[in-house]
């Protein structure tokens, strides 16, 4: 593959041959000041790669650091062009190159990638060229550390499989020990001492033209002026290539959540371009879907008949009460009358905008009077006498009298499909009315949740001292959400929690940081953790 990138001065040929790049042979280290002509040379590389058919299948992953792509992103073989803004994404880059890599290898079977021909041939091996702009931002941004091994080892290693690095970059600040993976190096208008650390080589004075620049053919340094992308108009030829690939689907192209999801732009980021309401009907009104898988895009749903017990994690104003919003209207919506919602909250009302008057709402702001009202509706036990005033000790019941009525006046009638909702701090420490909720009464009721059609969402679940009782809670919880970053979660308070059994370190280096509205579902039965974008819904009020 050889491409038209420019044209150099040859004294000694006393010509101005054409500069062609051959990208299956050489790793590009591109160089140069503000305005010198780094970007635009990325932009003809990218329309290069489109002019030509040499090799049918071609895929192009960008990390824009720069923000200056725009339309060329979405050029048909360009399959991520993301920014630096959001972790997760630079993360899937890293993940796609590297899995068409371990393809090509097994497909390859010990051949170079080089040396082997696939002119107009049919073939799941994908050359790769991997662009970082502004590789001066990648490498001092510290949340992308962990990443420099690997790309190392990418740019070491990567030609003899079909991968080819590309990047840009102001100066060769932190650079050095990059450069002897690259053997192209172009230097657009910068300092001389630049030029010296790139070539080894003292260079003369460059002519101020945008484009301007040095490069090296073979062991030789020539001044060189970069083709434009286009010679006519930029616009109108964009368009023209994007025509001459109208039809034809990248189906290696991963698309970035640049919004907030909603139930409305659902359709344009889901998968299957359904709108929330197919994939709903699909799924059937058992489930509730709640967002999108990071990776595949595909709709991320909770099952509420496999699932009666769930559990939501996470940090503050992060999103908590908006996946109840979503839970809660779509169990609405789908259940028409016949529900009821039971309200546990506490002094800082955090569900208070769910208390406005649906007269199938009851809201509570604490366990003790929460406790009376499901034995005076027939869901729990009748207490014990009352205990003398300031008094704590209030015995819990027998254990045969747990979930069933005790008298013909507190005898258990019909009750519609229930969602309890419990989110008061009161009821993770061990006051004796909580403390019989959550070790008796609810691990009884969620045994028979199914049968009696009950539903529990335990929202903002807390630290439980009791070890007991923490234990009692993880073992009745059948799947949660959690609004956080997972590897620090688990770091630091995950031990005691559903996910105390996974690997904080194993988990940060295959999940980046979680941005508002990001968080995982965890279905505990099946033992199966997704990330995701959470569907954004507006309060209620």
């Amino acid at each position: 593959m050889k491409l038209a990138m420019g044209i150099y001065d040859a004294p000694e040929k006393q010509a101005q041959p054409v500069f062609y790049l051959e990208p299956l042979k050489n790793n590009v280290a591109v160089f140069g000041g503000p305005m010198s002509g780094k970007t635009t040379f990325i932009k003809t590389l990218l329309v290069r790669l489109h002019q030509r058919e040499q090799i049918p299948n071609e895929s192009i992953y960008i990390i824009d650091f720069s923000g200056n792509m725009g339309e060329y992103s979405k050029l048909p073989n360009v399959c991520a062009c993301f920014d630096n803004s959001n972790e997760e994404n630079v993360k899937r880059v890293f993940k796609a190159v590297e899995a068409q890599l371990a393809k090509n290898v097994r497909l390859l079977k010990g051949q170079s990638f080089v040396g082997c021909e696939f002119k107009n041939q049919k073939t799941d091996i994908r050359h790769i060229i991997f662009i970082i702009e502004n590789f001066n931002s990648f490498l001092a941004d510290e949340r992308y550390d962990s990443y420099q091994e690997v790309l190392m080892k990418l740019c070491r290693d990567g030609l003899s499989k079909g991968l080819t690095v590309v990047f840009t970059a102001n100066d060769c600040s932190g650079i050095s020990r990059w450069l002897p993976n690259f053997r192209q190096k172009i230097a657009f208008d910068m300092p001389k001492e630049g030029y010296m650390e790139i070539f080894g080589s003292k260079v003369g004075d460059l002519m101020k033209l945008p484009g301007r620049g040095y490069l090296n053919v073979n062991e030789s340094v020539y001044e060189f002026q970069a083709f434009l992308p286009f010679v006519k108009e930029e616009h109108a030829s964009l368009s023209k290539i994007m025509k001459q690939f109208k039809g034809k689907t990248n189906a290696n192209r991963l698309v970035a959540f640049d919004e907030e999801l909603s139930i409305q732009n659902y359709g344009a980021y889901s998968a299957s371009s359904k709108s929330y309401e197919d994939d709903s009907l699909v799924l059937g009104d058992d489930s509730v879907i709640i967002g999108l898988d990071y990776y595949e895009h595909q709709p991320v749903a909770i099952n509420f008949d496999e699932s009666r017990s769930l559990a939501i994690y996470g940090k503050r104003q992060f999103g908590k009460t908006n996946v109840l919003r979503l839970i809660r209207n779509e169990i609405k919506k789908k259940h028409g009358k016949e529900y009821r919602f039971l309200y546990l909250d506490d002094g800082r009302k955090q569900l208070e905008e769910f208390d406005y008057g649906d007269p199938n709402d009851v809201y509570f702001t604490n366990p003790t009077d929460l406790r009376a009202y499901l034995v005076e509706k027939g869901y729990g036990a009748k207490p014990a006498a009352a205990p003398s005033a300031g008094s704590r000790t209030m015995p819990p019941p027998r254990p045969d009298m747990l979930h069933r009525p005790t008298s013909d006046s507190t005898a258990k009638k019909e009750t519609p499909f229930t969602v309890f909702v419990l989110q008061s701090k009161a009821l993770y420490q061990t006051f004796t009315d909580s403390k019989y909720l959550m070790s008796m009464l609810f691990p009884k009721m969620i045994s028979d949740a199914e049968k009696e059609k009950y539903l529990f969402i335990f929202t903002d679940v807390r630290s439980m001292v009791d070890g007991d009782m923490y234990m009692t809670f993880n073992n009745m919880i059948s799947a949660a959400i959690l609004l956080d970053s997972i590897g620090d979660f688990i770091a630091e308070k995950g031990n005691r929690t559903v996910f105390g059994d996974m690997n904080a370190k194993e988990l940060r280096a295959e999940y980046a940081r979680c941005a508002v509205g990001d968080g995982y579902y965890y279905d505990i039965e099946s033992d199966v953790l997704k990330k995701l974008k959470f569907i954004k819904t507006e309060n209620i009020k």
